[in-house]
């Protein structure tokens, strides 16, 4: 669910995630970066919310994305 709808709805609450599981075992590394950053983005903006793997990544889940996924957040952090 996107972080902004959920911020709305639960506005006290913490909120852990923003990246799909899917988009990360799935998606190119482009994808991967533009969702990671879209969190962040959001997370900056809203305030309490962790930015991570919304699930756990699946087992099969390219390192390569899971790389990007994280140097994204530092990056923009």
């Amino acid at each position: 669910m996107d972080l902004r709808q959920l911020r709305a709805r639960f506005p006290d609450l913490t909120l852990l995630g923003g990246i799909s599981s899917h988009s990360l075992h799935v998606g190119t590394r482009e994808e991967v970066v533009v969702e990671s950053r879209s969190a962040v983005e959001a997370a900056k903006e809203l305030g309490r919310i962790i930015v991570g793997v919304t699930n756990l990544p699946v087992p099969g889940t390219p390192v390569s994305n899971i790389v990007a996924m994280l140097e994204t957040i530092e990056q923009h952090r």
